[in-house]
């Protein structure tokens, strides 16, 4: 009871300490942030109208903030400002770029679109070509640039009985937070693009949710409600591929096979990233091979589990899950 008295008497002078020692480490945080910029002074302002000479032949102004919108892409990295004194440039002193005007101008473009996107406002699309070379050229180009998914555009939406098509998130983070037993599509934007998406990945953290990842034939999706509360992907219909994050094993036409030795203990490390490729026909689990239907024979080295697969041509990646998880390294097809 004395060591109790103690302790709340001298609380206050606790408190004090501790918020005078968060002060000083803000007032560090704020010093080794003035030194940064600093030390970068070519570092640019969003305002920053940058003069584009686009293949030789097009000259292009647009603000620095245009180009660096999407974060993490080479392109907003190229142009934040601290590389413009090693960037190339023409004899006039113009920021080069190496890519055809005909492909890069309409990116300029999509990006200022996106820029001045409001909520009353359809959302900007990508551009369209007259031929499928410039289209795949364009998009080689924007894969090149780390951007695919910044200008074509996917997001999470929540499977509901009466079919409507319900966004939960467009990114750039994927995240899930479910109270309750629910599923998930990963969809192209409504009127975005028809790109399928043919690899993915959910990471969770411990404990690990309940959770089935697949794939699911999102015009059938109706079957996934015949059932009381939904059994989930991989156990109706409309979905003959899934993993079963509980049982540790793959469900193909609603027929359950565990994963071999070795791949069982995978799933009970600390973080587990499940990725499937190839529309559902290659599963791994923190980067190792685990099941396929694209060997002869079952991988016994590996333990590597054989099934074999059919994928209808409507088929999306799809989740069922009781908890939280992050959706990541989406892949489209080309």
């Amino acid at each position: 009871m004395e060591d109790l008295e103690v302790t709340l008497k001298n609380l206050p002078k606790l408190l004090k300490e501790r918020e005078e020692a968060l002060d000083q480490r803000e007032k560090e945080l704020e010093h080794w942030k003035a030194t940064i910029e600093q030390d970068n002074p070519s570092a640019g302002r969003p305002g920053d109208v940058l003069r584009l000479n686009v293949g030789g032949s097009t000259r292009i102004d647009v603000l620095r903030r245009t180009l660096t919108q999407m974060e993490g892409s080479m392109l907003a990295s190229k142009f934040s400002g601290r590389w413009d004194d090693n960037l190339e440039k023409d004899a006039d002193g113009n920021f080069f770029i190496d890519q055809p005007p005909e492909l890069f101008v309409p990116l300029i473009n999509f990006l200022r679109a996106r820029a001045s996107e409001t909520p009353l406002a359809l959302k900007a699309v990508p551009p369209a070509f007259s031929s499928s070379q410039e289209y795949n050229d364009f998009y080689r180009m924007v894969e090149y640039y780390g951007m695919t998914l910044g200008v074509y555009r996917v997001g999470v939406f929540l499977a509901t009985r009466d079919l409507k098509t319900e966004l939960v998130t467009e990114g750039p983070e994927y995240i899930i937070n479910s109270e309750n037993w629910t599923t998930y599509g990963i969809l192209p934007l409504p009127g975005n693009h028809s790109r399928k998406i043919k690899s993915f990945e959910v990471s969770f953290l411990q404990p690990h949710p309940s959770a089935q990842i697949g794939w699911l034939d999102w015009s059938e999706r109706e079957s996934y409600f015949e059932t009381e509360n939904g059994r989930g992907v991989g156990y109706v219909e409309a979905s003959n591929i899934a993993f079963d994050c509980v049982r540790s094993g793959i469900v193909v036409n609603q027929s359950f096979s565990p994963l071999l030795a070795t791949a069982t203990s995978t799933v009970m490390t600390e973080r587990i990233v499940i990725r499937s490729e190839n529309f559902g026909r290659e599963w791994y689990i923190d980067g190792k091979l685990v099941a396929s239907s694209t060997i002869e024979e079952n991988d016994v080295d590996n333990n590597v589990l054989q099934f074999r697969h059919w994928s209808p041509e409507n088929v999306v990646p799809c989740l069922s899950v009781k908890g939280s998880c992050t959706i990541t390294n989406i892949e489209l097809e080309f």
